[in-house]
This record gives structure tokens, sequence and C-alpha cells, in this order.
């Protein structure tokens, strides 16, 4: 059995062949119909490829797909965000599902009862005793400070979700500043 993958490389080959190659080729060529078949193919196509004539855009072309390459790159950076979030949402609810579940499978809903109501009861301490630890800081700083400190993380807390709010509404509703 021949193997024609060197033949065929000589075939494509763009550059001139030395004697040898071309000697062993026509050789080859001589008693190879599907390899003559391919070289005939191959020169056909390749003048074709020389005599083609190429075809100028219509006129404004190229204006019309600049000035709708700003819009289409927008369109689909809005596309990606909303799989993206569509991604991290069902991430999200599919992990949620499953902590669900191994809760569910792996307990009995009795120690699952027991569970929440111990816990209830554990958070529910701790917040009592948060809450007699604040009381007595609370009691023994000036009155000033504490609606100071409030005014202070008040006012953080309203401008982090204003800078938010423009962010999410600049990027989404807007879209991402084209250069």
């Amino acid at each position: 059995m021949i193997k024609h993958d060197p033949f065929e490389d000589l075939i494509f080959r763009d550059g001139p062949l030395d004697e040898g190659e071309e000697e062993m080729l026509a050789l080859h060529l001589m008693t190879c119909d599907q390899c003559r078949q391919l070289q005939a193919g191959w020169m056909a196509a390749r003048e074709q490829m020389k005599t083609a004539v190429i075809h100028q855009p219509a006129e404004g072309f190229s204006r019309r797909w600049s000035s709708s390459l700003a819009e289409r790159r927008v369109k689909a950076q809005k596309k990606q965000i909303k799989k993206f979030l569509q991604f991290l949402i069902g991430f999200n609810l599919f992990s949620l599902l499953g902590l669900v579940l191994t809760v569910l499978i792996g307990t009995t809903p009795l120690d699952l009862l027991s569970y929440v109501l111990r816990t209830g009861m554990v958070v529910f301490m701790y917040g009592k005793q948060v809450q007699n630890l604040l009381m007595i800081t609370l009691h023994s700083v000036p009155l000033v400070l504490p609606v100071v400190l409030w005014v202070l993380l008040s006012t953080g807390f309203c401008l982090t979700v204003f800078a938010w709010g423009g962010t999410m509404y600049r990027y989404v509703i807007k879209g991402a500043p084209t250069k």
C-alpha cells in the first residue's frame, strides 16, 4: 500500500521542488490516479485564486460598518452582562437547593427542628449579651458621641449606596464607555 502523505505534501508545496522531489513526484503521478486528480484540482484552484476578481465593497460600507460597530459592541456587552447575572443567579439557586436537600436528606425532621430551636436560642442569647454590652457602653459615653457616630455611619452608608446605584445605572442602563 502506497503512502500518499509525502506526495500530497509535494503537491501542495508553495515553493519550487528540487530535482529529486520533482522526479519522485512525476514517477508517483504516473501510477497514482488519486494523486494525479489531486494535483489537477489543486492547479485549477490556484489558477482560480490568481485570476479571481476582487470585488470592492458598496459605497459607504466602511462608514456604515464603523458607525454600527459601537452599537453592536454595546448590545453584545449588555447581553454578556445579562448572561453572567443569569449564571450567578442560577448557580446560587442551585447551590441553595443542594444545601436544602443535603440538610433535609441528612437529618430527621425532629433533629432539624431541634437544631433550629437550639440555634435560635444561641443567637438570641448572644444578641442579649451584645445588647447588654452596647447598653453599658452607651451609658458610659457622653450623649453626643453615639449621635455623631450614627450620623457618620448612616452618611457613609448612604454615599456607598448612591455610588453603587450610579455605577449600576451607568454600566447596565447606559452601557460601558467605548474607547
